[in-house]
């Protein structure tokens, strides 16, 4: 993966094309890797502060994105990956 600047300097409309074009493409693996290295530290830090337990925030973001990941091949794009 490339060095890039983060997603919250990124335009929504290009994290959101990036991640349908991957997933069109078949690359689901590249969307799903973008996924957890743009937004994992921020899942887990909110599940963190939710349940202020570090093994079970653990668990709970692997779960989060478990469902995340398992759901890509449907992901068009009409709602920002963040929520």
């Amino acid at each position: 993966m490339t060095d890039r600047p983060p997603r919250s300097s990124y335009p929504r409309g290009v994290v959101q094309a990036e991640l349908v074009e991957w997933i069109a493409s078949g690359d689901v693996r590249r969307a799903a890797s973008s996924l957890v290295v743009d937004y994992g530290s921020d899942v887990f830090a909110t599940c963190l502060a939710i349940v202020r337990d570090r093994t079970a925030a653990e668990d709970l973001t692997q779960d989060i994105f478990g469902d995340a990941i398992r759901g890509l091949p449907t992901f068009r794009g009409d709602s920002a990956p963040r929520t």
